[in-house]
């Protein structure tokens, strides 16, 4: 992947450059748990001098981001 844009089409319109640990994780939480897409990320990025805790450090920033900018939602277990 060369490049990943997140876009925000409604209320305040916005968008931002994503690298590619980023954009697989957010591509990968619709019908996951964040802990399930930190996993599955991490398998795809984990890599000798990069540790899984420093993987979910950054994975849990994203989602407070995110989340707080409108581009994800919570939703609860078993809810569809």
């Amino acid at each position: 992947m060369q490049s990943a844009v997140l876009r925000l089409e409604s209320g305040l319109r916005c968008a931002t450059g994503l690298d590619a640990f980023s954009a697989h994780l957010l591509s990968h939480l619709d019908g996951r748990t964040l802990g399930e897409a930190v996993r599955e990320a991490a398998q795809q990025f984990a890599a000798g001098d990069i540790a899984y805790s420093k993987l979910e450090s950054a994975a849990l920033e994203l989602a407070k981001l995110t989340l707080a900018l409108g581009f994800t939602r919570l939703e609860r277990a078993g809810a569809s």
